[in-house]
């Protein structure tokens, strides 16, 4: 559907490049997420398949039809490409009501390939049944609520039946509660009406609960492309442990390989058993990685010189869990429990956690 290689974009007269040379693929009525932090290059790569930034390098390929082409010289302009947009600010005309603002994209295009008045309502009336707008059709855009905005642009967005849907950042402006309704609306919606769509994220848990696809960014360049349960669980690099879901990293040094890929890793914890399909030499620099919801606490059977006996230095209480910050050695390791397995300050604990639950990635040089 869409394909993107070795995509390039340099500012500043090319001497810092935002987006250095990235190539993947979105499959059609997929969800794909660009998620990664400020200024790792994801909006910039968003609003280059837009055509509202004209890339250094690379090739724009959508459904067959080429949008740019660094080394053919092509560049379709924006207004030319029939993508559906949707920004942070959803830039809705205050004077105009909900019908209006979803029927005016239809009611600019070229005389000769306009609809009929009947044929732009008909439009305008099944995209606002879908987003659950039909009801406040006559109201005024300002007078909705910031859920209800945000809809409107999507409805304005959707109302042209694009190829491909771009949204950069879109629920950023809305409060916790509704951005979590949205993320379930958003879905939602796509999966009901097969879109294909590119959406652009720092919230990972926004990325986890609505892609098919992640693709993580990091200065400029794609650290890992997977589906969300294979990149929470198998992280590629030091910066994907980290930056999605806040692993905890110890380092270590592989001992052996044992039958079923359970690697032995010395580490300052003592030996400990990870699983891992990867492929490591005995000997290779590695870090053992575990997410702080299979750290287990235990408070029973501490013994003096155990590598895993620590501390409890802190507590977090989040509602459905309680986050720990254990002091083990010179390591910190971060434990999530649920409420009622809550370990309080400055109680000696030792911690656990099963192979299945842990996987290597190389140590950084």
């Amino acid at each position: 559907m869409l394909t993107v290689r070795g995509l390039v974009k340099r500012f500043e007269g090319g001497r810092v490049p935002a987006v250095d040379g990235i190539s993947f693929e979105v499959e059609e009525s997929q969800f794909f997420t660009l998620l990664g932090p400020s200024g790792c290059g994801k909006t910039t790569t968003l609003r280059c398949l837009a055509g509202l930034e004209q890339p250094d390098a690379g090739d724009i390929e959508l459904g067959g039809r080429v949008l740019f082409s660094g080394e053919a010289g092509i560049n379709v302009r924006a207004s030319e490409r029939g993508l559906g947009l949707v920004f942070q600010s959803y830039a809705i005309w205050p004077h105009m009501n909900v019908f209006d603002n979803v029927a005016f994209p239809l009611t600019v295009v070229p005389r000769g390939r306009r609809m009929s008045r009947p044929q732009i309502r008909k439009r305008v009336e099944q995209v606002l049944n879908v987003i659950r707008l039909d009801e406040l059709s006559g109201r005024a855009a300002t007078d909705l609520s910031g859920g209800q905005q945000q809809r409107l642009a999507l409805a304005r967005a959707l109302v042209m039946e694009p190829p491909l849907l771009l949204l950069d950042e879109p629920l950023s402006n809305l409060d916790a509660r509704l951005r979590e309704e949205m993320r379930v609306e958003l879905k939602r919606l796509q999966r009901e009406l097969q879109v294909t769509a590119v959406y652009v994220t720092h919230d990972q848990v926004e990325a986890l609960a609505m892609s098919n696809t992640i693709a993580i960014m990091a200065e400029g360049r794609i650290e890992q492309v997977g589906r969300p349960r294979d990149v929470y669980q198998h992280p590629a690099s030091r910066f994907v442990a980290d930056f999605v879901g806040g692993a905890n990293l110890i380092d270590g040094v592989v001992g052996s390989r044992e039958p079923n890929d359970v690697y032995r890793v010395e580490t300052a914890m003592g030996m400990l058993d990870v699983s891992s399909s990867a492929a490591f030499a005995p000997g290779s620099r590695v870090l053992v990685v575990v997410r702080p919801e299979h750290v287990a606490l235990s408070t029973n059977n501490l013994r003096a010189g155990d590598g895993r006996l620590g501390r409890v230095l802190g507590t977090g209480y989040l509602g459905d869990a309680v986050d720990h910050v254990v002091s083990v050695g010179a390591l910190t390791v971060r434990a999530r429990t649920a409420p009622s397995a809550s370990v309080v300050h400055g109680t000696e604990v030792s911690i656990e956690f099963a192979p299945e639950h842990c996987t290597l990635i190389p140590h950084d040089p």
